[in-house]
Parts: structure tokens; C-alpha cells; sequence
């Protein structure tokens, strides 16, 4: 098995009872970094920012939800099998390695769809 660190909570949202951990709001100042980063490269490179802003959200949306996936079918497979739509509670752990596949996937797949060069509107992406 692939090992796996989980780390504790910051503290609970009132309202909605959801705790917040200390590994997502990495993640989320992470993006928010990366993705000002990639407007920065791809203004310097030429890159068009409208459609690099679209394949950004594709690649996140396909990004978590291949994190969650992973996460689930081989650290939890046991909750699976218990509960198979435990696969759509999205906000019950992530993994490194599905989110890098799901991202690498979902860019590929976006610069397919829409012919954009996937190498050209990569470059800001992994620079970010």
C-alpha cells in the first residue's frame, strides 16, 4: 500500500459544520499562487489567458475528482465497497498522485477537445 500522512484539523466551520484542515487550505493557497503565476507566464509567452483560465478550471474540476477517486479506491476500498457513493462525497480526502493524473488528463484531454497546442498551453501550467 502507498503510504499516506493525514494531517489535523484547523478548526469547524459553524454554520455548515465542515472542518477546515490544515492540508487544504494548503491546496488552496497553492492554487491561488499557481494560477497567478501561469497568467504571469503566459502573458510573457503569448498565450491566450481566456482560454488558459478555462483549461485551468477544467484541470482543477478533473484534478479533484480523480484525487478523490484515487483516494478512495486504494486507501479506502473498504468504505467503497461498504458505501459506493462514497466515490461522490468529494470533500472526504484526496490524493496527490490522482490529482497529478486527473490534471495531466484533464489537460490533455481540454487541449484536444478545444485544438489547442498542448505543449504551448502547458508550459504556463507546469511553470505555475
Amino acid at each position: 500500500m502507498i503510504p499516506f500522512y493525514e494531517f489535523g484539523k484547523l478548526f469547524t466551520v459553524p454554520l455548515i459544520n465542515r472542518e477546515v484542515h490544515v492540508f487544504g487550505v494548503l491546496i488552496v493557497i497553492g492554487i491561488i499562487i499557481g494560477v497567478n503565476v501561469s497568467y504571469w507566464k503566459a502573458k510573457q509567452i503569448g498565450v491566450n489567458k481566456e482560454k488558459l483560465s478555462s483549461l485551468i478550471t477544467f484541470m482543477l474540476i478533473t484534478g479533484f475528482v480523480s484525487a478523490h477517486w484515487f483516494d478512495h479506491l486504494f486507501y479506502r476500498f473498504d468504505v467503497v465497497l461498504k458505501n459506493p457513493l462514497s466515490l461522490f462525497n468529494f470533500w472526504s480526502g484526496i490524493s496527490s498522485y490522482g490529482g497529478f493524473f486527473g490534471a495531466f488528463i484533464g489537460i490533455f484531454y481540454y487541449c484536444r477537445k478545444h485544438k489547442l497546442n498542448f505543449f504551448e498551453y502547458s508550459e504556463p501550467i507546469a511553470f505555475g
